[in-house]
């Protein structure tokens, strides 16, 4: 018998004060099983968190643009939305 797993997914919240690059690094280490702050994981040798939190500031001021990002950070692959859903698989 065989069984489907969910992705983890979590979502992102501005008026958490946390930027998206941190909220992205949380659910990596979340799904990997490690502190967020671990000096192995460093968002920044796999994106630039700037662009990401740019280009997240920017569609949710527009409101009208959509868009999907996916980029793999060590052994997982990360996906987030324009709506603030970030799933790790």
């Amino acid at each position: 018998m065989s069984t489907t797993r969910t992705p983890p997914t979590g979502r992102y919240d501005p008026s958490s004060g946390k930027t998206l690059a941190v909220a992205i690094a949380e659910e990596i280490a979340a799904a990997s099983g490690t502190e967020p702050a671990a000096p192995d994981l460093q968002l920044f040798d796999y994106i630039d968190p700037e662009a990401l939190n740019s280009l997240h500031d920017h569609a949710a001021t527009k409101g009208e643009a959509t868009w999907e990002l996916e980029f793999d950070v060590e052994d997982v692959t990360v996906t987030v939305t324009s709506d603030g859903r970030i799933t790790v698989v």
